[in-house]
């Protein structure tokens, strides 16, 4: 979804019968030019890192659900309303039609951003060898 033409403002969900992501697709849907720029240990770091993600993803949350794996407004519009133009026609969407939504995220200024949404933390974890924490959130609807 984006805001408007102009695109201040876009969120990526994935639909109930698409929220698992995986190395494979990443790769697939064009990572697949970093083996041949980047270390192997990059790849498999990847590969921990969705493994880690997808155990907490299912522990979380089992419902048929969509999957909140991206919203980002550009620097210039931020604080302006575009970021409730692109949650809240999807949001009240998921509430007329009984969606539950999950989504990730290791900034804590983000954590309290989708708690005005409604969002709530189900997990609380670090990413594995390293000193980042990774919050899971779970909304239901309204």
């Amino acid at each position: 979804m984006t805001t408007s033409e102009k695109v201040e403002g876009v969120s990526i969900w994935m639909p109930p019968n698409r929220v698992e992501t995986s190395t494979w697709m990443f790769l697939n849907a064009g990572g697949i030019t970093l083996k041949k720029t980047v270390h192997n240990q990059i790849i498999k770091l990847f590969q921990k890192y969705g493994n880690f993600s997808s155990s907490i993803h299912h522990n979380c949350i089992e419902e048929p659900h969509w999957y909140l794996l991206s919203v980002a407004v550009g620097k210039e519009y931020q604080g302006k309303g575009f970021a409730n133009k692109l949650m809240n026609p999807v949001l009240n969407y998921f509430d007329n039609n009984n969606y539950p939504c999950y989504l990730e995220t290791h900034n804590p200024k983000n954590v309290l951003f989708y708690e005005k949404y409604g969002f709530k933390i189900a997990e609380i974890a670090q990413l594995p060898d390293s000193n980042k924490t990774h919050w899971a959130m779970v909304r239901y609807p309204e």
